[in-house]
């Protein structure tokens, strides 16, 4: 078996991507290319992707100039791949164009984003509002965290993952300020781990905390450090704090099957992936705390009413896969 994973580069996705492959890897032991899009800024993303997603002017197009306007490179790919895994609206166009190139499987992660949903073998998708269309996954956002079994005399302290303001989630400078100012004072041992989207002031702000507090906290700096040590940070300890800016850090902090709890602003840009949220919240997976009201208290009180996951996603991923395509993984 043969597998392309197209990446644009962004963290969030190439995670995402990663936790498909290392579901994948559970049934079979592909040889994987990644290819990574060409960098485009003309014509407009949006009319790039306006262009790709008609049926009509695919047809209409040579292949060569759909290809150059999906920023993807098939004469670099060394193979014909059976499966092609990607994640994230710049890819989508790669997706289905390599997809009828190579006559091949293609698994998408997130919106489709005016593409048809015949244009993908399998979507996998947050929303369950979307659970009656037939090629669609729905579930937590696909990682490659492994839960690592751990005794609850191993665990210790808390792991605190931090993103960045976004349009949907706009921290506030007051709301920094008292996740920082809890952070000087509390009393809890804490692990933290930046991303890549995490601004400087906010960086700066943790090294400064950390150092001056060296004793009970440690702060993993993406910028230095990269993601390494992740898993192994949530698995070791009590609960997880998560700034909610990012679906793909508390997906990864579930998957870990340790409580989560998600760092809320006091207000929204836009409305957030409601459904999505609420199925965390139903099955207890995550509870909520507005940044702004952070204590111990509040934190110890929240991870005690968590009901951490049980099942291992990429286990619960596979039996998906194989239902959806019983082609490649029926009988695997």
């Amino acid at each position: 078996m043969k597998l392309l994973l197209i990446s644009d580069g962004r963290p969030g996705h190439v995670h995402q991507s990663d936790g498909i492959l290392a579901a994948i890897r559970k049934m079979s032991q592909p040889e994987v290319y990644r290819a990574h899009l060409e960098k485009r800024s003309w014509p407009p993303r949006r009319i790039r992707t306006a262009i790709l997603a008609s049926k009509n002017m695919r047809q209409i197009l040579p292949t060569a100039t759909s290809l150059k306007l999906a920023g993807l490179d098939v004469g670099s790919i060394p193979f014909k791949p059976d499966i092609i895994i990607s994640t994230g609206g710049a890819c989508l166009g790669a997706s289905v164009m390599a997809a009828q190139v190579f006559n091949a499987v293609n698994i998408h992660s997130g919106s489709t984003r005016g593409f048809s949903d015949s244009d993908f073998s399998v979507v996998l998708h947050l929303n369950p509002s979307f659970s009656d269309r037939s090629n669609y996954i729905i579930g937590l956002k696909p990682s490659a965290i492994q839960p690592i079994p751990r005794a609850a005399d191993q665990k210790s302290g808390l792991a605190l993952l931090i993103g960045a303001p976004t349009s949907s989630h706009p921290f506030s400078k007051a709301e920094w300020s008292a996740l920082v100012s809890w952070l000087e004072k509390t009393e809890f041992q804490l692990e933290i781990l930046s991303s890549p989207r995490t601004p400087l002031a906010w960086t700066n702000d943790l090294l400064r905390v950390s150092s001056s507090n060296s004793a009970r906290i440690m702060f993993r700096n993406f910028q230095s450090e990269g993601v390494g040590g992740v898993a192994e940070a949530l698995a070791s300890s009590m609960g997880v704090m998560v700034t909610a800016d990012s679906n793909s850090m508390i997906a990864e902090a579930v998957a870990a099957q340790v409580p989560v709890v998600s760092l809320e602003p006091s207000s929204y840009g836009k409305v957030p992936d409601v459904e999505y949220n609420q199925l965390l919240r139903s099955n207890g997976w995550v509870e909520t705390l507005k940044i702004e009201i952070i204590s111990d208290e509040q934190i110890a009180k929240k991870i005690a009413t968590c009901t951490p996951m049980t099942e291992n996603h990429l286990d619960t991923l596979v039996k998906n896969l194989r239902e959806k395509l019983p082609q490649l993984f029926g009988s695997l």
